[in-house]
């Protein structure tokens, strides 16, 4: 026999031709206790747990599957780890295992929590593997405990374009295809008459908003200087009114440049304003679109102040 890899106690070995001429029933791989081990068939034989994997591969998972056995029935492993000052000793009583676990399941509510923004099942997998490789460097967990498979917590958000999202926002041809969000997101509840929907992503539970939208409607001439549901602290504020009153000049007559990404924007904005009109003031859903105007009308003076195509478009209409 020929030792081929350690897995948390368990040796699994490689049978030579000689060994499986005398013994037909093995197979090409076993697995036995590394503690009773000794290299020798005869004596080895009656202490194997396995003796049939034909890859090594299948004799691996043999092995794994003892060590999550004996983690159900025994006690893990504890250490004591003594911290010395100048002037006191404490010793603590460790179980690099636990730990090692209880951290994976905090992971795991982190996922899925609003407060925890940057932890998704990649970085959630990356962060647990940097935990279990310190404790392993510490010399409290082994080299096979501390792996960590990348799909772990599941497999990774990723970002789709508006064709795989539901907010169905209508964008410019030339524009191209927006992404939107780094989650796959199903409907959920809906409220005033599906104005607004809860989101929930298939892959790690994130939660957010949505407004429901079809094509956009031709903008018709508006009296409105603002918008109507803006924070109140910048609803008049000159420069508000600014990027509103070329939206509403870009509607009737857009050029085929950058001022269609700025029309884009202002429609999206508009329709932001007017789902507010109905979702109710201070709900959930209210504070998010708010939130979502703020960041359109920002973006709009953005593109009004330093983009090339609009500040040609306005010098063309004298303002």
């Amino acid at each position: 026999m020929r030792k081929v890899k350690k897995i948390n106690g368990f040796l699994v070995v490689r049978f030579n031709d000689r060994e499986k001429r005398g013994y037909p029933d093995l197979g090409s791989f076993g697995v036995i206790d590394a503690e009773q081990y000794v290299g020798d068939i005869d004596l080895d034989l009656g202490e194997m747990e396995y003796t049939d994997a034909e890859t090594i591969e299948i004799a691996v998972e043999q092995a794994r599957g003892l060590n999550a056995e004996e983690d159900y029935t025994d006690k893990p492993t504890a250490y004591a780890v003594i911290t010395e000052t100048a002037t006191t000793s404490r010793e603590e009583e460790v179980a690099p295992k636990a730990m090692a676990l209880s951290y994976e399941e905090q992971l795991k509510t982190q996922i899925k929590s609003k407060h925890y923004p940057d932890i998704d099942p990649r970085t959630a997998a990356h962060e647990l593997n940097g935990y279990k490789t310190a404790l392993h460097h510490l010399g409290l967990l082994d080299a096979d405990d501390a792996i960590t498979e990348p799909d772990t917590f599941g497999e990774a958000c990723r970002f789709y374009t508006d064709e795989g999202h539901r907010a169905e926002i209508m964008l410019p041809t030339s524009a191209g295809l927006a992404v939107l969000s780094p989650h796959d997101y199903e409907e959920g509840e809906t409220f005033t008459g599906c104005t607004v929907q809860t989101l929930k992503c298939r892959c790690c539970g994130a939660e957010s908003f949505t407004w429901s939208k079809g094509p956009s409607p031709e903008l018709e001439p508006s009296a409105l200087e603002t918008f109507k549901n803006i924070y109140s602290g910048v609803k008049n504020d000159p420069n508000v009114k600014k990027v509103y009153a070329l939206g509403l000049m870009l509607a009737q007559e857009c050029p085929d440049n950058d001022c269609l990404l700025y029309l884009n924007i202002f429609n999206m904005a508009r329709e932001i304003d007017d789902a507010l009109d109905v979702v109710g003031e201070n709900t959930a859903p209210a504070l998010v679109l708010r939130r979502e105007l703020m960041e359109k009308a920002g973006e709009l003076w953005q593109m009004y102040e330093k983009t090339p195509a609009v500040q040609q478009y306005k010098e063309g209409m004298g303002s």
